[in-house]
């Protein structure tokens, strides 16, 4: 269908040129010729502006239509509800006390989650975001968040996942820090607050800042509130940690944190990364602290078939290798500053191997913890709440998936399969010398 202000803009050019060589034209009539051209000019602007208006109107309406469409498709739980009517309460004593609290509707939250996951879904196409699963506090998931915030949980939960060190316990909840790694919107952070943690003792962490931004503006409105409690950063890169001053005040001048929550962050990483993330959270935290989470990972199965995977690779990646010495040796000798460019230059099976996420087991994430010093590391098995109807079954592209796809929508989809995947909440604890 063509723009209406397109189709205004053609039907002026066509009455200017019959204005000029109309049939029948005299000497008498071209002096009135320009006032009538000009007459017909300023109505057809007229036109045009109506016509693109309409065209605004009917954008507006569309994009009204898609907000009621996803508010009618959204399953918003009581959990959700909850979050974002206490929040706003807590939100608007801090900003404005005395104020009268107003009624976040379930129309409100369906607005705020569209605009939030469209603008999102430009910077990255994560999983979550395309569910628009970031509205419900999932930190509620792991079962430690009803010891740590000293809630009932609801009835049914499991609490199976470990328990609090004594000394973290002992701590009335107001004075625990909490850094929260791989932040996104800061929902998880929210709900802490909610549950009586105090903004100066909890710290949000992403790559993203435009996440952090979306959060701020868009999905809680509290910037004037909160923005000096989010911070930008590499949590993997001790470069990027200690440039970023608000962050590395509080892992270093407050003593660092007395628990970590890294919620659907391992299962973005290889296999080095992750080695690193655990590390780095391991540094992060206070002796006798704590971290916890939850990321998509293995059954035992999908762990055997993933194992089977790895050795066919590692095993054409040296193939790769063979072929590749045996071409360089039958090329002329390259000079001094072509093998120096050579020696410069990546492999394509180095780039390739590193941008591979790797899934763990309940079995490899304990001995991955347990090797950077954590103890009394527990991890627990439980079905992934992810939409599993969406993803492919091939074995390759369940367990493993370009890390590197970017911006491209629907990219990382193939690591999810019915069977192989589970979804693991841990706890480790950094103990105490």
């Amino acid at each position: 269908m063509s723009h209406p202000s397109a189709s205004a803009a053609a039907l002026t050019r066509s009455a200017m040129t019959s204005s000029r060589s109309g049939p029948g034209s005299s000497s008498s009539n071209n002096s009135s010729s320009p006032l009538r051209s000009g007459t017909v000019v300023a109505a057809l602007l007229v036109l045009a502006g109506a016509a693109g208006l309409l065209w605004r109107r009917r954008v507006q309406q569309r994009r009204k239509r898609d907000e009621e469409t996803l508010a009618r498709e959204l399953v918003l739980t009581d959990a959700t509800r909850n979050l974002f009517q206490q929040y706003e309460s807590l939100r608007v004593a801090a900003l404005a006390p005395g104020s009268a609290v107003a009624l976040v509707s379930d129309e409100v939250i369906a607005r705020r989650v569209w605009a939030v996951s469209e603008a999102a879904l430009k910077v990255h196409s994560y999983r979550c975001i395309e569910e628009r699963r970031f509205m419900e506090p999932r930190i509620a998931l792991h079962p430690l968040f009803w010891e740590l915030t000293k809630q009932e949980p609801p009835v049914g939960t499991s609490l199976r996942g470990g328990t609090l060190p004594a000394a973290i316990a002992a701590l009335p909840v107001h004075q625990r820090r909490l850094l929260d790694v791989g932040c996104c919107f800061g929902t998880d952070l929210r709900s802490l607050l909610v549950a009586d943690f105090q903004p100066h003792n909890v710290l949000g962490l992403d790559i993203q800042s435009t996440f952090i931004d979306l959060g701020l503006d868009h999905l809680f409105l509290d910037r004037a509130l909160l923005q000096s409690r989010f911070v930008t950063a590499d949590f993997l890169d001790p470069a990027s940690v200690a440039n970023e001053p608000t962050l590395s005040r509080f892992l270093r001048v407050e003593g660092g944190a007395h628990i970590l929550y890294a919620g659907s962050v391992f299962h973005l990483l290889n296999e080095q990364d992750c080695l690193r993330m655990a590390q780095a959270m391991f540094d992060a935290l206070v002796e006798g602290g704590v971290a916890f989470g939850r990321t998509v990972g293995l059954t035992a199965e999908g762990g055997v078939l993933a194992e089977k995977i790895r050795k066919e690779r590692r095993g054409q990646e040296q193939k790769e290798q063979r072929e590749q010495q045996e071409q360089a040796q039958q090329q002329p000798s390259p000079s001094a500053s072509d093998e120096a460019s050579s020696s410069a230059a990546p492999s394509s099976t180095g780039s390739k191997k590193h941008d591979l996420r790797f899934l763990h087991t309940a079995a490899s994430l304990t001995a991955l913890l347990e090797s950077v010093g954590f103890t009394s590391v527990v991890v627990t098995e439980g079905p992934t709440d992810m939409n599993l109807s969406r993803a492919p079954l091939a074995p390759t592209a369940v367990l493993h998936c370009d890390a590197g796809a970017g911006n491209k929508r629907n990219s990382h989809k193939g690591f999810m399969a019915p069977g192989l995947s589970a979804m693991l909440s841990f706890t480790a604890v950094k103990p105490e010398i």
